[in-house]
């Protein structure tokens, strides 16, 4: 078990990631626009990967399933980004 503030503030950012996934997802209802669902999904990945953490409590948390989820994570935003700028 962690310690109470990193318990705490673990949880702020889960809640946090979730606002913002509410968010973009409320910009992608209105525009229908690939890029905000893209980063709803990348926040919400990133968020599954904290709530993991707290749950599990790993003895290190450079295990790889770790890695594989933020990189899931990291990999819908950079495809947002590029999926918006490449020219059509």
């Amino acid at each position: 078990m962690g310690t109470p503030l990193n318990d705490f503030l673990t949880g702020i950012t889960v809640c946090a990631c979730w606002g913002a996934t509410v968010f973009f997802l409320r910009f992608w209802r209105d525009t229908r626009d690939r890029f905000f669902l893209l980063f709803a999904i990348g926040l919400f990945v990133l968020s599954l990967n904290w709530v993991a953490l707290e749950v599990i409590h790993p003895v290190a948390e450079t295990r790889h399933y770790f890695y594989v989820i933020r990189l899931v994570a990291f990999a819908c935003i950079i495809a947002a980004i590029w999926d918006k700028n490449r020219r059509p």
